[in-house]
């Protein structure tokens, strides 16, 4: 997952990643000239064709700012997905399932590369 660049400034806001990767942006958040990268998380689901599974998406994440002075951190929650909340293996046995989240970003959030570490968890069951 990719939130992409971010302009910030003295009012907190939010940035909506949808699993079909596009951004909404609330509050103080802006968008800069280079966008960088954008993409929600990406998984392919494999097994026993046609068989139906359950998704269960973590509550929240905390990402850390790696770069810097780093410490610096903001919260990831309001997980979706595509298919959701449930998906469907096709004939071949698999299907792609893609996540998105709200990122929470305070105001004058430092610059820097921000990580979930460990990398967030999302759970497939069959039903």
């Amino acid at each position: 997952m990719n939130f992409g660049n971010l302009a910030v400034n003295a009012v907190p806001g939010t940035v909506i990643l949808s699993p079909t990767g596009s951004r909404t942006l609330t509050g103080g958040v802006g968008l800069p000239q280079s966008y960088g990268t954008v993409s929600p998380a990406e998984f392919i689901v494999s097994g026993m064709p046609q068989y139906s599974y359950s998704i269960l998406l973590p509550p929240s994440v905390v990402l850390t700012n790696t770069s810097g002075s780093g410490g610096e951190t903001m919260i990831v929650d309001t997980f979706t997905s595509d298919p959701s909340p449930t998906g469907q293996l096709s004939q071949g046995g698999i299907q792609a399932l893609n996540v998105g989240a709200t990122m929470h970003v305070s105001a004058n959030q430092t610059n820097g590369v921000y990580v979930s570490v460990p990398p967030f968890p999302v759970t497939v069951n069959y039903n």
